[in-house]
This record gives C-alpha cells, structure tokens and sequence, in this order.
C-alpha cells in the first residue's frame, strides 16, 4: 500500500505512523506537486488531494526525507533562532527610526539608550518598550545558540572541533 501527503502542519509522525505499519510513504513538498495550469488558480484539499493520488499513481512525485525525531527537532530549533534573529533585526530597525525620527544621531553600542530622556513621556515609553524587546530577543537568541551548540558537540564532537 502507498500513501502521499503534502508536508504541513503535521509534520513527519503521521509519515513515521504510516511506515511502521509497512505503508511506502510519501511525505511531498506542495511546490514540487506537479500541478495543471487550472489547478494554480483555484486550490482546495479536494482538488490537492485528488491531485496527489493521480501523481502518486503515474509515479511522478519526489518523496520528501522524512528526518528522525531528533533531527526534526534540531531543525525546529534552527528555525526558530533564525526567526528571533529576523526580530532581533527588526526591533533594532524601529528603534534606529525612533532615534532619527527624533533627530538624535545613532553612536555605537545600546546602553546610553536607556538613559535617553526623548521629551515626551509616550516617546520614552515607546523607547523602552523597544529596548526591553531587544534585550529579551538579545537573551533569547544567546539561549538558542547556547542550545544549538551544546547539541553539535554533543551529536557532532569531532566535527564541533573543527
């Protein structure tokens, strides 16, 4: 017996459940679907599902490599460090817009900020809300890396020495 699915928000255990009862399973990446130029426009789980048996049957599609759960869960949490870094970007971002909305030059470094008086007590709020944003994403981009790392040399040593 065989079996498709497009990856979403499941994940790999239903592909994992459907093996260990002996089904060849294919986990697929919904861009990779071949689809027909109507199909493109107009998307419902009928159509994709409908879709996917036909490709599962002329043995079109490309099984995705379905990790195991350690694996999957180091990935889980590169992608979320490379999310809080996307923030950590962006919460530097306003405040900078802040800082030159208000006509103050931006000098290295972020500590004088926090005794920055900007005249307007809803301003300096806004300001410290900002800062302390950036310094929680700052905390929790340390404690993914320190995650991330302490895994690699754990699963990886000889190559984490490199």
């Amino acid at each position: 017996m065989s079996i498709a699915y497009e990856l979403g928000c499941f994940g790999y255990k239903p592909a994992r459940s459907f093996e260990s009862l002996g089904w060849d399973t294919y986990v697929v990446n919904p861009p990779d679907i071949p689809r027909p130029s109507k199909s493109k426009f107009m998307k419902t789980d009928k159509i994709a599902a409908k879709n996917i048996a036909k490709q599962l049957r002329s043995g079109d599609l490309k099984k995705i490599t379905i990790p195991d759960p350690v694996r999957e869960s180091l990935r889980g949490l590169t992608r979320q460090r490379t999310a809080v870094v996307r923030d950590y970007r962006k919460i530097k971002t306003r405040i900078k817009s802040l800082l030159l909305y208000n006509s103050i030059q931006i000098p290295e470094g972020m500590d004088w900020l926090w005794s920055l008086d900007l005249g307007q007590s809803n301003t300096n709020m806004t300001l410290r809300s900002m800062l302390h944003r950036y310094h929680y994403i700052d905390l929790e981009i340390k404690a993914l890396s320190t995650q991330i790392r302490k895994y690699c040399k754990t699963h990886h040593g000889k190559d984490y020495d490199l």
